[in-house]
């Protein structure tokens, strides 16, 4: 808002108002406060997780601080109801990262749905109105989406799909379901911010 610029949020409903981290944060906050986990076991553990449900990653990753005697620190408080509906109504999109940030990959097609249209059920809630059907997959890699994610999303009516990607939109080769994004950092300053909007292929 202070910058002037027009921005969208895509939301996880599932953390809204809470504490809680995702699964690939929690392990990266693991990391970071406790030196003797050693890069190797960081990366096995993340191999481990990756293609499993978010319950079960977490409820992992709890065995593990069981295990080694880790801390896990607390995270940030995510937006609240409140805050989402201050943003819209200041102009600002809302749209869907899904409810609880799964590999989508690791999902049948049921689970796919359901965790795509109990987000969109949720945002509209709260905001008290329709939105844009828009996604952001999570993790955003082509990897992590199912072979026939372009097929679920024109049956849910979906207008576009937005995967991490250091590129140029191209309509012809990416279609309405593969359109590149950057992916935003805390740790990113606003000249590197203001970079990623300018030369999106250097950055790779």
């Amino acid at each position: 808002e202070s910058l002037k610029m027009n921005a969208a949020f895509f939301i996880c409903t599932d953390y809204i108002g809470s504490k809680r981290l995702y699964w690939q944060n929690a392990l990266q906050a693991l990391r970071r406060t406790n030196p003797n986990l050693s890069r190797l076991s960081y990366d096995e553990m993340r191999n481990q997780l990756f293609n499993i449900k978010p319950q079960e990653a977490f409820r992992k990753i709890h065995e593990i601080i069981t295990t080694m005697n880790l801390t896990l620190p607390e995270g940030t408080e995510m937006m609240t109801e409140e805050d989402l509906t201050n943003l819209h109504r200041k102009g600002f999109e809302i749209y869907s990262h899904t409810k609880s940030h799964p590999c989508l990959a690791a999902l049948g097609k049921d689970e796919v749905i359901e965790e795509i249209e109990a987000s969109m059920k949720v945002i509209e809630r709260i905001l008290g109105s329709k939105v844009t059907r828009i996604l952001a997959y999570p993790f955003g890699r082509e990897e992590t989406l199912p072979p026939n994610i372009d097929e679920t999303m024109q049956d849910l009516n979906f207008e576009a799909g937005l995967i991490v990607k250091p590129s140029f939109y191209d309509l012809r080769k990416d279609g309405r379901y593969h359109i590149p994004r950057l992916a935003v950092d805390r740790d990113d300053s606003i000249s590197r911010f203001r970079m990623k909007k300018i030369i999106p292929l250097s950055l790779k």
